[in-house]
């Protein structure tokens, strides 16, 4: 048999065998596969063997593995593999000899499962095979573009195809602006043969909502079953483990749609648990995350079955199914039932942990909102308690007064309300009844070919978000619907989730047979996903209303795009979500202004970027990014960003020297950004010095679009920043030799790096860092600039809308910028990078994210202000000092930039001379002063003129002096609740361009290395700056896979700070925990051995040995200043 489908294909199988007493399933992927399997293409010149344990798996990492290909991820690897998206894929599977097949049925997408019935079609006693036919997608979703009656623009990207919005496939397969374009064709889930002869179920999800005036919760729960012909009967049960928490039974007539096939049916039961019983779950941060056991079972009527099976309760009602997908978990249920799940036989069960929560959206009118909010006017103020002048005198200290001095009105896209507009509405989550500030970042995709992501590279991406203390996460439409592992450990550790359905950026078709896929698609992944606690809020789409104001297609007919966004996302995705998942908000897209009331989903059109309703998207990347004036004042910001670049161990892995050259056809083959580089360096040059070479480049042209074969485009740009641009995008397949710049072959870094199969290994990372220098290419310097503006940028927005949370005309409750990680080493606005190397922005995420945590600034009148924001349900009584630190411990530095040492690593001893006896620089000044923050908001504890601050430090000037403000909890604990926040409260404002003031070897050392007692994983050091500010200090050990517990900070003169690097497991060890975790059960002792996490005094020597130290200093030494 056969099966054609347009793109990448999850196949499941049912067959109805006569006589097949309990239920069972043949694997015909993985590891337990005794299939053979061959990879093929569409003229046969390729026939590769494909081990069953390699699958499921795409056709591109299965040739890479082979050697067909080299590694797509390194080099020019995209450009010389793109043949591969153009071809056709045939994956074969035979069990005995094969024989000629026949058409089994067609798979019109990648995003849901498909379940045919094959029961005519295969032997029990003789040999059968499987064959999976997948047409290039680029061109299969051309033709039903051209084919569509009216134009549905596509939005592209540099190498990208504009045609994603034409098949149920993840858009970014296509390629987007922070990523590669692969289209790849592949196996994205397990292929399974399922034989039975009576009812089995295969997957399970619920509601779960509160009845007050019963103090019960409610999980109404929906079992999805194969039924074979004729349809079956039986008890549906539903228990939570404990005793006396619940039990519900329920008699069921199963009944498919053609009682002659085997088919899908849904059933229903409702359990009810009494509230004193259970625990709350509760978002990270402000309380535990208890689950509870519920076991779903099925016993087919006449059959004993243990537990919940047998006869149906007193009471219980008899209901009909109804046809239902499931979540192709019908191998696991079905070996489950055989291997005796609640008394065996033919009985079957699924399990889940179930959270009790509730979580709303709150749209609220805004001055409604700010009493609730707010409690009575002056909570987003604070009086001072007491405190001291700078001079020594005891005084006050312009205390009072609310949030939002300094912010500014928004423009642009988010432009404020317009004088005489309403004050509009609130958004914000509302978990057990308790505002919740969102606190996060966008998770895209973890690698360009899902089955290449294991559970714990997920977790690691969770953990890492965690450590930042975030309590939220948005998995974008544009990417896939991640693996379960993810929502599995979201739940155990309180992380938000608001959940995307696979749409983004453009238009899509509204015609029958796309409405009724995408209506399967979503009812499957909201089954598969909607019952996790962690799962607070589900959208339909990622900018697709903000779309529609994109093209000039859609400009010119608005109505016609408007009931086609309406009929898909608001009847068809929404009434899907509302109708299973009815106690879990739904917004249609993101940004929008929503609807006008929770309650009727009638939208509010207009603007989805007014900041006066809904969620705001924004991106500006040619005003300064530090100016807070520009920001808009909105009430959920759930994408904001600015780019930078991976790490140089990163970059340098996945490329050649020479390629390390800002311009060169490499930079701009990995920045897919239009106009990217430009506006990069547009940035830079506001602030600080960078090479002629550099500036020059912002004379020529930005981008232009261009190439096209056919009626297929690759877009490209032309001429846009490097000698020869990227119009090399637009080619279907060319050699390494030609996209060098200098004509050198690709070959030697082929087995560099992280390649698509997952993060660098550890010996990848020891040629790494053999690989730099001590002293800092221009290249590094470029890395590092990006990165540390990048922090600059979202430290000022990040900032304003920390404390806007207590501003009465704004409240603004969530932040989750762009984005988290990346799928390759390129330009990206994440912040951990595809290494899983934290960049500048994570530690600093971590600040601001604290639970205590400055923000500080000059207004638009010249004043200093500082806020601390507190996210505790309860007040805290802080201890505030403003210092006022010169560059210099002898006093004001004289102009210029000094010779000294490079970057470089490793135990350097002392800092330098120059340090006073007390480590305290001369001419330093500090205020100290105590404040109140009330609970759950942002309070303005200082404000003074940035003159008088100054006047009071003799010596210093805005070019030669900064400040620093910081807080400790009263009673002396600093921040907590992260593992990257550092013990005190801290916020650094410049008061120039760096570029302006002048510069000194700040001499920065390492010294003390030793392991942390209590932790074999952790080693501790003191970082010092000699007599020199060290501006911007960032450390990092390219060799180990870990983070630091404080980074990416300025060092005052003559200061020394402790730091904690804490080591990850390495990837070895992290695949044979995931083998353990599946192997669990099987009897298999034989474990896979590898390279171990480094520990104790090991880690600590590792660590002197590969640690690096850097300041602004080492990368503003270039050949010359610049203008």
């Amino acid at each position: 048999m056969a099966a054609a489908a347009a793109l990448t294909l999850l196949f499941a199988a049912a067959i109805a065998a006569a006589g097949a007493a309990p239920p069972a399933a043949l694997e015909l992927t993985g590891p337990a596969s005794a299939a053979a399997w061959v990879l093929s293409n569409a003229n046969g010149s390729i026939a590769l063997p494909v081990d069953a344990a390699s699958l499921p798996g795409y056709a591109l990492e299965l040739l890479r593995a082979a050697g067909v290909i080299v590694d797509p991820l390194v080099g020019f690897g995209e450009l010389e593999s793109r043949w591969v998206a153009l071809d056709t894929w045939r994956f074969e599977a035979s069990w005995g000899a094969a024989e000629t097949a026949r058409l089994a049925g067609r798979a019109a997408a990648v995003l849901r499962t498909w379940t045919l019935p094959v029961g005519g079609l295969l032997r029990a006693d003789g040999p059968n095979s499987l064959a999976i036919t997948i047409r290039p997608a680029p061109g299969e979703a051309a033709a039903r573009k051209r084919a569509y009656p009216y134009q549905v623009p596509t939005l592209v990207t540099p190498g990208a195809w504009d045609v994603f919005n034409f098949l149920r496939k993840p858009a970014h397969d296509f390629g987007w602006d922070w990523g590669p374009a692969f289209a790849p064709a592949g196996l994205s889930g397990r292929v399974e043969v399922v034989a039975f002869d009576r009812a089995l179920i295969t997957g399970a999800h619920f509601d779960v909502s509160l009845d007050p005036a019963a103090e019960e919760w409610v999980v109404a729960v929906t079992a999805a079953l194969l039924v074979p012909p004729g349809g079956d009967a039986g008890t549906l049960s539903a228990e939570l483990a404990g005793a006396g928490l619940g039990t519900a039974e329920a008699e069921v007539v199963l009944r498919q749609l053609d009682p002659s096939q085997p088919g899908e049916v849904a059933a229903a039961v409702t359990l009810r648990v009494p509230t004193a019983r259970v625990e709350r779950w509760w978002p990270a941060g402000l309380g535990a995350q208890p689950l509870y056991n519920l076991t779903v079972a099925f016993a087919p009527r006449g059959e004993a079955c243990g537990g919940g099976g047998g006869g149906a309760a007193a009471g219980a009602a008899a209901s009909v199914g109804a046809a239902a997908g499931n979540d192709g978990g019908a191998a696991a249920a079905a070996g489950a039932g055989a291997a005796g799940v609640n008394g065996g036989g033919a009985c079957s069960a699924v399990a889940r942990r179930v959270g009790f929560r509730t979580a709303e959206i709150v749209t609220d009118p805004l001055p409604a909102a700010a009493a609730d909010l707010l409690g009575s006017p002056g909570r987003g103020a604070s009086d001072w308690v007491g405190g001291a002048s700078l001079s020594g005198a005891s005084g006050g200290g312009g205390g009072g007064g609310g949030g939002g001095g300094g912010g500014g009105g928004g423009r642009g896209a988010g432009a404020g309300a317009a004088a005489g507009d309403d004050a509009g509405t609130v958004f914000y989550l509302r978990v057990n009844g308790v505002p919740v500030y969102a606190k996060g970042a966008n998770l895209i995709p973890a690698n360009v070919l899902p089955t290449n992501v294991t559970g714990a590279a997920l977790r690691r991406l969770l953990d890492a978000a965690l450590a930042a203390n975030m309590n939220t996460v948005r998995v974008w439409g544009g990417g896939v619907y991640p693996r379960d592992e993810l929502y599995d450990y979201a739940d155990q550790v309180g992380l938000m989730i608001w959940q995307e359905t696979a749409f983004a950026c453009a238009p899509y078709p509204r015609d029958p047979a796309f409405l009724e896929n995408v209506a399967a698609e979503v009812a499957q992944q909201a089954a598969r996903l909607g019952w996790h606690a962690s799962v607070v809020v589900w959208g339909g789409n990622n900018e697709v209303e903000a779309s529609l104001e994109w093209y000039e297609a859609t400009r010119a007919a608005r109505d016609l795009y408007a009931v086609d966004y309406a009929t898909l996302f608001v009847e068809t995705v929404g009434g899907v979500l509302r109708q299973m998942l009815p106690s879990t908000p739904f917004v249609d897209s993101s940004p929008s202004s929503g609807y006008f009331t929770p309650w009727l989903p009638v939208k509010r059109w207009g603007n989805p970027q007014d900041p006066r309703h809904g969620d705001v998207h924004f991106y500006d990347y040619t005003r300064d990014c530090q100016d807070p004036g520009h920001y808009p004042r909105a009430r959920f910001i759930s994408e904001y960003g600015w780019q930078s670049y991976p790490a140089w161990a990163t970059y340098s892995a996945a490329t050649a020297p020479e390629d390390w050259s800002v311009g060169s056809r490499m930079h701009e083959f990995r920045q897919r950004h239009p106009n990217g580089t430009p506006e990069l360096i547009a940035q830079l040059d506001r602030r600080f010095h960078l090479p002629s070479a550099w500036r020059g480049l912002l004379a020529r042209s930005a981008s232009a679009a261009g190439g096209a074969a056919s009626d297929l485009n690759v877009a490209s740009t032309a001429a846009a920043t490097g000698p020869s641009g990227r119009e090399l995008l637009a080619a279907p397949r060319l050699r390494a030799s030609a996209l060098r710049d200098d004509g050198a072959e690709d070959g030697a870094r082929a087995d560099a790096g992280a390649s698509a199969s997952g993060r660098m290994s550890d010996a990848d990372r020891m040629s790494d860092a053999d690989r730099m220098s001590d002293a800092p290419s221009e290249y590094e310097s470029w890395i590092y600039l990006t990165q540390a503006q990048q922090l600059l940028c979202y430290e000022t927005a990040i900032g304003l809308w920390r404390r806007l949370r207590s501003e009465p005309s704004v409240l603004t409750m969530g932040v989750l910028y762009w984005q988290l990680n990346d799928v390759w080493a390129g330009a990206s606005w994440s912040s951990v990078d595809y290494a899983g190397r934290w960049k500048p922005l994570h530690y600093g995420a971590a600040r601001l994210f604290a639970p205590l945590a400055v923000v500080a600034g000059e207004d638009g009148s010249g004043a200093l202000e500082v806020y601390v924001v507190n996210d505790l349900l309860e007040p805290v009584s802080i201890d505030l000092t403003v210092e006022i630190i010169p560059l210099a411990a002898a006093g004001p530095p004289s102009a210029g930039i000094q010779p000294g040492h490079a970057a470089g690593g490793g135990e350097r001893g002392p800092a330098a001379g120059g340090c006073p006896a007390n480590g305290r620089p001369a001419g330093a000044a500090r205020v100290a002063a105590a404040a109140a923050v009330p609970a759950a908001s942002a309070a303005r504890v200082f404000s003074r003129a940035v003159a008088e601050l100054l006047a009071a430090a003799p010596g210093c000037e805005r070019e030669t002096c900064f400040v620093r403000a910081t807080a400790r909890r009263a009673d002396g604990s600093g921040s907590s609740g992260g593992g990257a926040a550092a013990e005190a409260a801290e916020a650094v404002v410049w008061l120039a361009p760096f570029k302006s003031m002048p510069l000194e070897d700040p001499q920065l050392s390492a010294s003390g290395f030793e392991p942390v007692a209590g932790d074999a994983a952790a080693a501790r050091f003191t970082v010092a700056a000699g007599a020199a500010a060290a501006q911007l200090a960032f450390w990092e050990a390219p060799r180990l896979a870990g983070r630091f517990s404080e980074n990416a900070v300025s060092l005052a003169p003559c200061e020394r700070r402790e730091v904690v690097f804490h080591a990850e497991p390495s990837e070895e060890e992290e695949e044979e925990e995931e083998e353990e975790e599946e192997e669990e059960g099987r009897g298999e002792g034989a474990r896979r051995t590898g390279p171990r996490r480094l520990r104790g005094a090991e880690l600590a020597a590792a660590l002197k040995e590969a640690l690096r130290l850097s300041s602004l200093w080492d990368h503003q030494r270039f050949g010359e200043r610049g203008a």
